[in-house]
């Protein structure tokens, strides 16, 4: 009987997100419940957003509302929403690498990338072919993560291994 009780299934997902698994749905269709269970799971903010009603995994105001709370909640909306620009804008900027949830043509868009890169070089792994033969993209990456350099291509690769070879001789000259 108190899994009817709204109070109470506020305060379970207060205390571990994940309890919204087991809510009934007319409270996995509540948005400050479902915000509640994603703050408040700690490791993993975007799984409890896997629970929330069809309806608000398609409502583009609370998903860029849980992507603000955790970008690789765009793992678990819509096909439509994945190829959204102001989520998956939203999305990568809150985590870089929830790109590899964004759709292929938004994988493909430069300035979404760019948004992911800045905020996690790796993300880079996700970004379109055309956009890992990018030297923009990819030094932007390497600059946050000098790891990324691994994603971009063995052409790009050999131009940013030269240019900061070129570099260093420089210096030291």
């Amino acid at each position: 009987h108190f899994k009817n009780d709204r109070a109470f299934v506020l305060e379970a997902v207060t205390l571990n997100g994940q309890a919204l698994e087991f809510a009934p749905d007319e409270f996995r269709n509540d948005p400050e419940i479902v915000k509640t269970a994603m703050i408040n799971n700690r490791f993993e903010p975007s799984l409890p957003f896997l629970y929330a009603s069809n309806r608000l995994s398609m409502d583009k105001e609370f998903v860029i509302e849980a992507v603000n709370i955790d970008g690789l909640a765009l793992e678990f909306t819509s096909e439509d929403l994945k190829n959204d620009l102001d989520v998956v804008m939203a999305a990568v900027a809150n985590t870089g690498s929830a790109l590899q949830f964004a759709s292929e043509d938004l994988q493909d868009d430069r300035d979404v990338v760019l948004a992911a890169v800045r905020n996690d070089g790796l993300a880079l792994e996700f970004a379109s072919d055309d956009l890992q033969d990018d030297t923009y993209v990819v030094n932007v990456a390497t600059r946050q993560c000098s790891s990324a350099l691994i994603y971009g291509t063995d052409r790009v690769q050999q131009i940013i291994q030269i240019s900061q070879t070129n570099s260093i001789n420089n210096d030291n000259v």
